[in-house]
């Protein structure tokens, strides 16, 4: 059986940055942007919370007019359950009435195209929790490394020292001329010696990391689960999820089990551009819709996870992954963990599976395809299932080959 190491890893939503041409916007993070009014136009104040990065655009030119009591405002815009575009000062109180009525006339183009990204963004939250499979890597059939080259230049030596008539004839000159040549070759002696020294050092880092990558993460199981901890956590997720796992017999197998996100944490509205007026037509999807969408999320996050673990180690031949989600019993009301899915999957099994296509792919009926304990219902409802495979229990006190369990995690 060999060691059995479980390790866990908190896979967190992405914050991606987009730099476009009208800007910069933020696809996650606090709603609303603040936006500065004044004589000299309007400009896009967009921050990221906890790095102290900021950026300010302008995004259109001067309507209120460079007369004298123009003061300028910082406004902040947001929705309200209704849809409706909500103006309010930076501090979140009302404006006065002329001046959001003037606002919302002469700078009508920048609050529809607000509307548009709010509406976007609602939408796309939506499709990527059913989509999340798109980005499964193919598997990777062997281990190669490809070395990163040294890129610091060599330092060059000193020009050679050439004297001429006026070093000869005026006292001292030559002999200054001759101190300071000596005192630059001493320099370029040692700054060559410290590029040769860290020429060396990153040789020595490329063959320990080649001996990692094509011997040790075929062989050593440590090396294999901190390799599939680095490619779990390098992936943006659209929901905080957290995986545990165990890789046994020498790398061949591999157990994950993930805590999977809960269904009421699936986002419920939908929206649309009102015909007229600046709001939003946002309403709450049905019930059936979002019990497939989170069956369809669920049985993606698998898929992505089996396809990561294939796609990072090449020597992994079999892999079991479980979901369970913390639901309450109707009997006691008590909250418990149970598992929804669980699917046994081989190396061959996957390598069926045109990865360049994967738009075409339905991750439910992929999963069907293997080895797969599930219950669901027509109406998309998951009932209890029991795992193909269990993961270890986590040992009790400090060991070389125990990784904490980040909080909240699965006991």
């Amino acid at each position: 059986m060999g060691w059995r190491l479980r390790r866990s890893v908190r896979l967190m939503p992405g914050l991606r940055l987009n730099v476009g041409l009208n800007g910069v916007s933020l696809s996650a993070g606090p709603r609303g942007a603040s936006f500065n009014i004044g004589p000299r136009g309007i400009f896009r104040n967009v921050s990221l919370p906890g790095t102290g990065l900021s950026y300010r655009s302008r995004v259109a030119p001067s309507a209120i007019g460079r007369a004298p009591g123009h003061e300028q405002h910082t406004v902040s815009l947001e929705l309200d359950h209704q849809g409706r575009l909500v103006i309010q000062t930076a501090d979140g109180e009302p404006l006065a009435p002329s001046l959001e009525r003037r606002i919302r006339r002469e700078q009508g183009s920048v609050l529809l195209e607000w509307l548009e990204k709010r509406c976007a963004e609602i939408e796309s939250g939506f499709n990527a929790i059913a989509t999340v499979h798109l980005d499964t890597p193919a598997p990777r059939e062997r281990a190669s490394y490809v070395p990163e080259p040294f890129n610091k230049p060599e330092p060059g030596p000193p020009e050679p020292l050439q004297l001429g008539f006026w070093d000869r004839v005026v006292p001292g000159r030559k002999r200054a001329r001759e101190v300071r040549h000596a005192l630059n070759q001493e320099h370029f002696h040692a700054v060559h010696q410290a590029w040769e020294a860290a020429r060396e050092e990153h040789r020595i880092a490329q063959e320990h990391e080649r001996v990692r990558i094509e011997v040790q993460l075929l062989t050593d199981t440590a090396v294999m689960s901190e390799e599939l901890e680095r490619s779990l956590a390098a992936k943006a997720w659209p929901r905080e999820t957290l995986v545990h796992f165990a890789v046994e017999e020498g790398g061949a197998s591999l157990i994950l089990d993930v805590d999977l996100p809960e269904f009421e944490d699936m986002p419920t509205q939908a929206a649309s551009l009102a015909s007229r007026g600046l709001k939003l037509n946002v309403h709450e999807r049905s019930a059936t819709q979002l019990r497939h969408a989170y069956a369809a999320h669920v049985h993606g996050i698998v898929f992505r996870l089996v396809g990561i673990a294939f796609g990072t180690l090449p020597a992994l031949q079999e892999v079991v992954c479980s979901g369970f989600s913390q639901r309450r019993d109707r009997r006691t009301a008590q909250e418990t963990e149970d598992y929804l899915l669980s699917v046994r999957v081989s190396r061959e099994q996957w390598s069926a599976i045109d990865f360049r296509a994967l738009d075409h792919l339905n991750p439910i009926a992929c999963l069907e395809g293997f080895e797969l304990v599930r219950e669901l219902s027509a109406a998309g409802q998951f009932r209890r299932v029991a795992p193909l495979a269990e993961l270890p229990k986590p040992a009790e006190g400090p060991g070389p080959l125990r990784s904490e369990p980040t909080s909240g995690g699965r006991p």
